[in-house]
């Protein structure tokens, strides 16, 4: 099944690549290298893990198309556990018209393989509509065609303050998102365990998931360089939801301070 993924991430970069080859030999070509570290992984509103993780990762860009890859490893976590252990590949075309941007992509989602509770490597498409106004209003739509063949959905918002001196800017966010039925019985599903005689629990019903809000202050230090210390408060949302992540024992609302340094080329 992990073919059919591979199968579409390689038709996204092909369709995008010659439609970047099609425009002529100049292309603006650019990237980012940055490493974040956090206090909590927390991955639309699930907690992954509640220990700091270290996040590197890589954007590189040609015009409208990008290619990104992140990796996920927590510092201090049980080598059994999968799930605090991955690697987020993403294939973006960004189309402008206007003030108006419109996204198409796909992503994979690749775990770490070892241990008895292994998690499936899985991967998504996605549609995404923004506005370039102020607030910069977006919303974005995920399908997981691979393990979870479920909908998430993600409206957000955000606006940059900058200094006059353009070294310093303050970046606030804020987003809400919803699933369908499918998406949460497969990400909110929490396995018996026999040696603490928890029974297991799951979501069953599509609604609201979670909300998210960050703020982040950027310090230029200089023409390529960046340091960024965030705070991101994320809590779910569905009371169906809520209840099993309660009977598991693991948190409905997260507090993740971050520190992230960045070179751009």
């Amino acid at each position: 099944m992990r073919e059919r993924g591979w199968i579409v991430l390689g038709a996204v970069l092909l369709i995008a690549g010659a439609g970047t080859a099609a425009r002529g030999a100049e292309v603006d070509l650019g990237g980012e290298l940055e490493t974040s570290i956090r206090s909590d992984f927390v991955w639309r509103g699930r907690v992954i893990s509640d220990d700091p993780v270290i996040q590197p990762g890589a954007v590189v860009y040609a015009d409208n198309l990008s290619a990104s890859a992140r990796g996920t490893w927590a510092l201090s976590s049980d080598d059994d556990d999968t799930w605090d252990s991955r690697g987020d590949l993403v294939l973006d075309y960004t189309g402008v018209w206007r003030k108006q941007l419109l996204s198409a992509g796909a992503v994979a989602y690749i775990y770490h393989d070892s241990g008895v509770d292994s998690q499936d490597d899985t991967f998504e498409a996605y549609l995404g509509y923004s506005i370039d106004v102020p607030t910069l209003p977006a919303v974005t739509v995920y399908y997981d065609f691979q393990e979870i063949e479920g909908w998430y959905a993600e409206f957000s918002v955000g606006h940059s303050f900058r200094a006059a001196s353009d070294r310093l800017s303050l970046d606030l966010g804020a987003s809400i998102a919803a699933a369908d039925e499918e998406y949460v019985r497969n990400v909110f599903v929490y396995p018996a365990d026999e040696d603490t005689g928890f029974a297991g629990a799951r979501a069953e019903e599509a609604g609201l998931v979670d909300l998210e809000l960050s703020a982040r202050l950027v310090i230029r230090l200089e023409e390529r360089w960046s340091l960024s210390p965030g705070y991101t408060y994320s809590c779910l949302l569905d009371s169906d939801i809520r209840d099993a992540v309660d009977a598991a024992g693991s948190d409905t609302a997260s507090s993740i301070v971050s520190i992230t340094g960045a070179l751009s080329f």
